[in-house]
């Protein structure tokens, strides 16, 4: 059984929402300056349609963590024995932004999710800033991979 998920953009959701609107702007141009548009649409299809994936090969026990690019995988295909488990865990990010005259520090939380294949191997799976929207995507996936979620979240490991 094979599963293959989106986890996460590549881009900033900004520059996604940029690559659409130049992609429909080049239908407007394409009429125009026929190479200009067509390098426009090009453009905003390669930055809105790439993204991070993952595929997981239960039967030959293989995956490959990929970035699709309008159709073609970048990422090398690995092996594991057993899945043991979906991790959740919380971590903060700082953000410095610099000026002249001052400097200012920008803290917050973000939750990322692993899967543990054996206790020397786990893979990064997607961080969010809302961990509603986290769980939601994790127990998907475990659900699909029939294993269980651990939220690590609030410091002590609770099946979920």
């Amino acid at each position: 059984m094979k599963i293959d998920v989106k986890t996460s953009l590549f881009f900033p959701w900004t520059l996604n929402v940029m690559g659409i609107a130049l992609a429909f702007s080049a239908v407007v141009v394409i009429f125009f300056h026929f190479l200009i548009g067509l390098s426009l649409l090009i453009g905003g299809v390669l930055i809105f349609t790439t993204h991070y994936r993952l595929m997981i090969d239960l039967d030959r026990r293989v995956y490959r963590d990929y970035v699709w690019i309008m159709g073609i995988k970048h990422g090398k295909m690995a092996s594991f024995e057993k899945i043991e488990y979906l991790f959740m865990k919380k971590s903060r990010t700082v953000q410095n932004m610099y000026a002249r005259v001052y400097t200012t520090s920008l803290q917050k939380d973000v939750y990322d999710a692993y899967l543990r294949f054996s206790e020397t191997e786990k893979l990064h799976l997607v961080t969010r800033e809302s961990k509603r929207l986290l769980v939601k995507q994790v127990e998907s996936l475990a659900a699909q991979l029939g294993v269980q979620v651990i939220d690590y979240t609030n410091g002590e490991g609770k099946i979920r």
